[in-house]
């Protein structure tokens, strides 16, 4: 037989061939081509979520009820239950270097959806020092857009105000960076923004709704 009629055979009797996510146990119960089985499982919506402390180097994943459960357990991350919270990050806590990004987290529970806060103090385009903070949605891209957030630091006569959509748990977090989609304040402005120099502290309003 030639050649060129085995492989085309074959392709056929592949693409014949069905099967299951590998997901099916977090609920996906999809039945695709063998040939498109890599592509659907590289964006299935039931596909785990990594921890939010995945770039400090935690390997965990999961649903959401199994991030939330690790996150309370084993980085004794505070579970708030309400949609305005306030929330302080001591300086000292958010230092840099030129290496490697220092942060902190917060969860919010409100809709009956889980939202992280997040705050760091990294560089922007590896220059320009400056504490970021934006507020993850902790679920699917599409049930993001649902919501909306806002973030305000303000003392001493000044106020700063960012206003944006929660960005899905399943971005990357340098994009974001990258993108500037967050509250972006320089280095030195917690300084500007209390009547007292004692213990800098980066303190954010958080307001999250529905729309």
């Amino acid at each position: 037989m030639d050649d060129d009629i085995r492989c085309l055979l074959l392709e056929k009797m592949v693409e014949a061939v069905k099967v299951g996510c590998k997901y099916e146990e977090y609920g996906c119960h999809e039945i695709i081509p063998y040939c498109k089985k890599l592509k659907h499982e590289d964006s299935c919506d039931f596909r785990p979520y990594n921890c939010p402390r995945s770039t400090l180097g935690c390997c965990v994943n999961g649903d959401i009820s199994t991030l939330v459960s690790h996150l309370t357990n084993h980085h004794m991350v505070e579970i708030i239950d309400n949609s305005n919270f306030q929330r302080q990050f001591p300086i000292a806590h958010l230092r840099h270097d030129q290496s490697s990004s220092t942060w902190m987290s917060h969860v919010s529970h409100c809709f009956g959806e889980y939202f992280c806060l997040h705050a760091e103090a990294t560089f922007i385009k590896d220059v320009a020092p400056v504490y970021m903070a934006f507020v993850y949605f902790m679920g699917k891209e599409m049930d993001a857009c649902k919501y909306r957030y806002r973030l305000e630091i303000e003392g001493n006569g000044r106020k700063f105000i960012f206003e944006g959509i929660p960005r899905s748990l399943r971005e990357n977090r340098k994009r974001i960076k990258d993108r500037g989609d967050a509250l972006i304040v320089m280095r030195n402005l917690p300084h500007f923004l209390e009547q007292e120099i004692k213990t800098y502290l980066l303190e954010i309003a958080v307001q999250i709704w529905k729309i």
